[in-house]
């Protein structure tokens, strides 16, 4: 009887003690994963990107975000016009601009910035922010305009000769409403102009015209010949 009685004491025993390691197992695995969620981090914390449409990096334009501290993590570009991230957190340039990657793990969420740069820079687009009234318009250009006999109308002398510069068009309640800018082709190759374009605005097959957005409003880009020498981009608000 004694010795049944040493023998329930030692089973007893050995299953407090397994409790007593399982508790201590699970609180401290809780611990480490405690550890690893507050120390989650991203590299790098900021991304230069070149457009997609470039053919030749410049800088690149894809790089891979790598996270530390949680296996599952979820990415989220906050505007794929301007970069998209797969779900292993590789992110691509698509346009030109600035956007933030967002990195969420559990209850954390850590912010990547993203610009993505032009190669492109053959010459400055005309004023293209169709909420501007004329007398916004003067205030940004300055003095260096010439009047037309309509009203609606003036032209902007941008340097160079005749007829490169700007014209812009104003609606009944003088609003902008297009921009154009007649440009030399020998300042830029045809080629170059259209990657000019791509780096910055979606093409749309249907309309025959780039689409872009500006204070969150839609505009339309289409290239035309002006004459033997000289393109014409015209911007239209959408």
């Amino acid at each position: 009887m004694r010795k049944f009685f040493y023998v329930l004491i030692g089973v007893f025993s050995s299953i407090v003690g397994l409790l007593i390691l399982m508790f201590v197992s699970f609180t401290s695995c809780s611990s480490d994963e405690v550890e690893h969620f507050s120390r989650i981090s991203v590299e790098p914390d900021e991304l230069l990107l070149s457009s997609m449409y470039v053919k030749k990096d410049y800088p690149p334009s894809v790089r891979q975000l790598e996270v530390s501290g949680m296996r599952k993590v979820d990415f989220m570009s906050e505007d794929e016009n301007v970069a998209v991230v797969t779900e292993r957190g590789g992110v691509v340039g698509i346009h030109v601009g600035k956007t933030i990657i967002k990195v969420q793990a559990d209850n954390q969420t850590i912010d990547v910035k993203v610009e993505v740069v032009p190669k492109y820079q053959n010459f400055i687009e005309p004023i293209h922010d169709f909420s501007l009234t004329k007398n916004d318009l003067l205030s940004k250009l300055g003095d260096s305009y010439e009047m037309q006999t309509d009203p609606a109308v003036f032209y902007y002398r941008n340097g160079g000769v005749s007829p490169t510069g700007e014209w812009y068009f104003f609606d009944e309640e003088g609003v902008l409403y297009t921009s154009c800018l007649i440009l030399s082709k020998s300042k830029i190759p045809y080629d170059e102009l259209r990657l000019f374009m791509k780096e910055r605005y979606e093409y749309n097959i249907i309309r025959g015209a780039y689409v872009g957005y500006i204070n969150d409003k839609k505009l339309f880009i289409q290239l035309s010949e002006y004459d033997r020498e000289y393109y014409k981009i015209t911007y239209t608000r959408g």
